[in-house]
């Protein structure tokens, strides 16, 4: 199991700490700034059940969204099916939301996350 992290990459989230896909995603001081930067690098990891941390803040559809699940935010599945957990990072406030009607999310599993 691995951790990785994601922040906002405007700087908005909790210490001005700002994602970045060129990160490694890592360790909490060098997150990356999508959920696609994400799941291409767990993708390569022989492990299940990596958590996803995410640092306080509004996410969006371009931040949310991933080319290996379609529309479906997370149910969070890598392209090898392995299933990742979605964690607000120490307990700060955590959004995601979605534009446009009919937009859905498709979440295994998530801690301490508010859907909008």
């Amino acid at each position: 199991m691995t951790d990785f992290y994601i922040a906002k990459s405007d700087g908005s989230s909790p210490g001005g700490v700002t994602g970045s896909d060129s990160n490694d995603g890592l360790t909490p001081s060098t997150p990356k700034a999508t959920l696609d930067a994400i799941i291409q690098i767990s993708g390569d990891a022989d492990t299940d059940g990596d958590n996803i941390f995410f640092y306080g803040g509004t996410y969006t559809d371009a931040e949310l969204n991933s080319t290996n699940n379609s529309n479906q935010v997370a149910s969070i599945s890598d392209a090898n099916k392995r299933q990742h957990s979605l964690i607000a990072y120490l307990d700060q406030e955590v959004i995601f939301r979605r534009g446009g009607s009919g937009d859905t999310f498709a979440f295994i599993r998530f801690f301490n996350l508010s859907l909008a």
